[in-house]
């Protein structure tokens, strides 16, 4: 029981707990099952990750299934990708002996030779075979993954849902988008602005300092309410290791998007809940990577006379006419909007669930 316990938490709970999107990481399973059923020992984890780039998948979750794969289960993979590499090209199976007498033929001293014989008789039929046998497995992996992830989550939102539905929730944040979103999932609660000062230093931790300034939000009203579950986020863009906070006005706002025009950067959102009833506090977040298209100077006035990006970090707004600044985003789009549901979901969770009692464990008397 120990050891399930402990498998679980180090092995599958990091993939079925991914903060992605369902398509990234079953993707990334996909991946990491065919990487992991084909012959390049040694580096399969950077080829994972290379086509995971390629495709948008979760990267973390793809290694994880490589590393899964090896050592133990190398040995009969590659002995059934070479059997089924030589069934497909129509050779005969060729024995270790054999390939040992070819060696010596052409001398041990030829290195080309000898990674031709390699090549040939080994490592041909196994690329053939492991491509094949990781395509028959992981594209049925990727709509199973699929579902199951999809199920899970639907299963937490609506136990989220249900246990909420019975207490007081309390969200401690003026921001209109995070309101409407909590609407659009179908919740009703108050709102209680919190009256804290944020941490924007440039050169801290960007992590650390978005989950400091959710706990601080969360706490100062958490101490004002009695009885409620309260909620708080905070977002941060980070630049080059540098936090790009809220514009103070409209000449701040036109040099964040001038540095954040045509750049690849990361926003963070934090986001800690504190159920006043037991003290409970749990904090949590995620990260997505935002791929911003050039901006010319006339594209930034306009947007910054709209006011759309003021009091908001990086100084664009997601799901918003910032919409049309945005090349790719890498993750969930709910997180750049500062507020992701599946982070909600599982923190709410985790937060609402019953304390667990353990048993202690009785030892039988044998005998009189």
């Amino acid at each position: 029981m120990q050891f399930k316990r402990f498998f679980y938490r180090r092995f599958i709970k990091p993939v079925v707990t991914a903060h992605d999107t369902p398509h990234a990481v079953a993707l990334g399973m996909a991946v990491g099952m065919f990487v992991a059923l084909t012959p390049t020992i040694g580096i399969q984890m950077i080829i994972a990750a290379f086509i995971c780039t390629l495709l948008g998948a979760n990267r973390l979750v793809a290694v994880a299934m490589v590393w899964l794969s090896n050592p133990l289960t190398a040995a009969p993979i590659y002995w059934f990708d070479h059997y089924l590499g030589i069934q497909i090209l129509g050779g005969a199976d060729v024995e270790m002996w054999v390939i040992s007498e070819k060696i010596s033929q052409v001398g041990l001293t030829d290195w080309w030779a000898i990674t031709k014989v390699l090549t040939g008789d080994i490592f041909w039929p196994m690329m053939i075979g492991g491509a094949v046998f990781g395509l028959a497995l992981a594209v049925p992996l990727y709509p199973v993954a699929l579902w199951a992830l999809n199920a899970r989550r639907r299963r937490i939102s609506g136990k989220v849902h249900e246990k909420l539905n019975e207490r007081r929730l309390v969200l401690a944040s003026a921001s209109p988008r995070r309101q409407a979103m909590l609407r659009e999932w179908g919740y009703e609660f108050d709102v209680m602005e919190p009256n804290v000062r944020e941490t924007a230093a440039r050169r801290l931790n960007p992590t650390k300092t978005a989950r400091h300034n959710a706990r601080l939000k969360a706490n100062d009203v958490a101490r004002r309410v009695k009885d409620a579950v309260v909620v708080a986020a905070d977002t941060i863009t980070v630049l080059e290791k540098n936090l790009i906070g809220k514009p103070g006005d409209e000449a701040d706002a036109k040099r964040m998007l001038r540095e954040l025009s045509g750049t690849r950067h990361s926003v963070i959102t934090a986001m800690c809940a504190v159920d006043t009833r037991t003290g409970k506090t749990i904090v949590a977040h995620d990260e997505a990577f935002v791929y911003m298209r050039e901006m010319t100077d006339a594209e930034i006035s306009e947007y910054v006379r709209s006011g759309e990006g003021m009091g908001k970090s990086g100084a664009y707004a997601a799901r918003a006419e910032g919409d049309r600044f945005i090349r790719k985003i890498e993750g969930n789009l709910d997180t750049v909007v500062g507020f992701p549901r599946f982070v909600f979901n599982t923190m709410m969770y985790r937060l609402l669930a019953r304390p667990r009692i353990r048993r202690k464990a009785t030892r039988r008397r044998v005998g009189p």
